[in-house]
């Protein structure tokens, strides 16, 4: 029996790992007043059988928060919030919950009334983080380089192409054309057109001031 009998489980702070009577606390977990071990940092689970002992080997990882990005999946839609399941797009980020929340205000810069023309059901998409909650964690697609990377039809779930005449996407099995919000990579441009950026904060031009000195003076 080799002294570390490692899990590798990926755990969270808070995950009850075992009863103190099994095995003692060791490194990033700590013994509640009822004997529990829970774990106290992001990481795998890690057990030694001949120290009797558990803890979490957490030397990277950190919780995901505000402005990571994510890869994550259309799993249901509803009038105002889209439901996902997700997964960070670093592997040094780590995540309490592996569903999130897309509020229908953060599709798009401006006013979106409903997903229909933005998002489908199985959807795979590239989003940012704009806030994290003991409720929920919840994303935004609404910069240019944000969106849909993979479509499917809504009729026979092949997957969408992008249009070569236009900014739909469409089925080449049934011929369907449907609109989504596509990431920037994705999205169509003209010919010859420069390639769209990120949109940045818009700041106010500097006051221009007149030069000092004789005014008259070439």
């Amino acid at each position: 029996m080799t002294e570390t009998d490692s899990k590798n489980k990926l755990v969270y702070p808070g995950t009850f790992l075992c009863y103190s009577e099994e095995f003692a606390p060791a490194e990033n977990a700590f013994e509640d007043s009822d004997g529990k071990v829970y774990a106290t940092a992001v990481g795998a689970e890690k057990e030694s059988r001949e120290k009797r002992s558990v803890g979490v080997a957490a030397p990277t990882k950190r919780l995901i928060k505000e402005h990571d990005l994510a890869y994550a999946r259309v799993e249901d839609l509803y009038e105002k919030v889209a439901l996902l399941s997700m997964q960070p797009a670093s592997k040094r980020v780590a995540s309490f919950n592996n569903f999130a929340y897309l509020r229908i205000s953060e599709i798009k810069r401006g006013y979106a009334e409903s997903f229909r023309d933005y998002l489908a059901i199985g959807d795979f998409i590239k989003a940012r983080v704009v806030e994290v909650t003991p409720l929920g964690i919840y994303f935004s697609i609404a910069a240019p380089d944000l969106g849909v990377i993979k479509a499917f039809c809504s009729n026979c779930r092949n997957e969408l192409k992008k249009h070569p005449k236009n900014s739909m996407l469409y089925c080449e099995n049934c011929g369907s054309e449907e609109s989504r919000k596509l990431a920037l990579k994705l999205a169509p441009r003209a010919p010859g057109a420069p390639e769209e950026r990120e949109t940045r904060e818009y700041r106010e031009p500097r006051e221009r001031r007149e030069p000092r000195g004789d005014r008259g003076r070439w």
